[in-house]
């Protein structure tokens, strides 16, 4: 009797698992669509002459786990998978339905953060840039460069099983992140000099080019009357030459009047324009009601002048609980200390009449 007995609770042992929870074939990796991998920029800082800000455009990784999960009896509702990427964490709960013994479970982590506010990506992809400029790379052109970053995660379970109730299960991957530093399409070749003071172009001073860029402040408005905002307007003047000088220019707009400045052009040193004669003038203009404006900008003749193209932009002001401000490309920023004028209303002409014909006379 004791043999039988003995007997019976072997062959029960033998039919229940070994374990009452298993995790197996425990995995991630990180998903791509399109062969569209994510990507960190980096600006160029004209005036540290390397790429020194990392944008705040959005990094988005997203990362996938597999799971084979073995249970005799019901998970915790405490059971999860957790993923880590650059200080990122992800906790993803184990649900399970107990229906059958082996449940395969997957599930995708998305980490979403700004460039700036990153840590390790961030660092690799300031380090990378500022290495590509040491070895001689120009902002004349973008640089990509794909680089790789570590991913843990860990599977935590547990049951309600007598015995064997809880289980681990750890895994490792390297996600791309594509850096990219930035284009800077102002960016120019600095032209070492002989000495400081001397001209790098022999022969009589003259203009080499001259440049205009209209751009409205993205937060910054008038209010010719309560409650109309307008936005203001940073007309920039940009003129380039041979050697140092005085030069003259006129700064046309219509409608409206042109100003005139004298300034002597020097050498620069250091800053964006390193190596070069550059002059550059900011003007602010603000505006009392919706305007269609145009500027051209050219220096006096001395033999010769150079001159830019006309443009023009619509400054449209709106009044509250108006739409959104329209116009040119829109800059951050404060703007400068005013040194522009407050453009009159003007009202655009109405359209021609076209003659009436006259009756045949009979």
């Amino acid at each position: 009797m004791i043999r039988l007995w003995i007997a019976g609770v072997c062959l029960l042992a033998a039919a229940l698992p070994v374990r009452a929870l298993d995790l197996e074939g425990f995995k991630i990796e990180q998903v791509v669509v399109g062969g569209d991998y994510p990507e960190i920029h980096v600006k160029f800082d004209r005036a540290a002459d390397n790429w020194k800000l990392v944008t705040n455009d959005t990094v988005k990784v997203k990362v996938k786990y597999e799971l084979t999960v073995k249970a005799a009896y019901a998970l915790q509702p405490s059971s999860s998978v957790t993923i880590d990427l650059d200080g990122m964490v992800k906790e993803m709960p184990l649900l399970s339905s107990n229906s059958d013994y082996s449940e395969f479970h997957t599930g995708t982590a998305s980490f979403s953060r700004a460039g700036n506010a990153l840590t390790e990506i961030r660092a690799v992809a300031l380090a990378t840039c500022q290495l590509i400029r040491g070895n001689g790379g120009l902002p004349s052109k973008e640089h990509r460069i794909p680089k790789s970053f570590k991913s843990t995660a860990m599977a935590d379970a547990s049951t309600t099983a007598p015995a064997f109730t809880e289980a681990m299960a750890n895994d490792t991957t390297f996600v791309r992140v594509d850096v990219v530093c930035d284009l800077d399409p102002d960016w120019h070749q600095p032209v070492e000099p002989k000495g400081l003071g001397v001209a790098t172009e022999q022969g009589r001073f003259k203009p080499i080019s001259i440049q205009l860029f209209l751009t409205t402040y993205q937060n910054q408005v008038s209010h010719p009357t309560p409650g109309t905002n307008c936005k203001k307007l940073e007309v920039k003047v940009r003129i380039e030459t041979n050697k140092a000088g005085q030069l003259s220019y006129k700064l046309w707009r219509q409608p409206g009047e042109a100003r005139s400045r004298t300034r002597f052009v020097e050498f620069q040193d250091s800053g964006p324009f390193k190596g070069r004669f550059v002059l550059e003038e900011v003007f602010v203009d603000t505006f009392d009601a919706t305007t269609y404006v145009q500027y051209m900008a050219e220096t006096a003749a001395n033999p010769f002048g150079v001159s830019t193209q006309w443009k023009d932009i619509n400054i449209r002001c709106t009044s509250a609980g108006g739409g959104g401000l329209t116009g040119g490309s829109s800059g951050g920023g404060n703007p400068p200390a005013a040194r522009g004028f407050k453009a009159p209303t003007v009202t655009p002409p109405p359209p021609p009449v076209p003659p009436t014909k006259k009756a045949p006379q009979p």
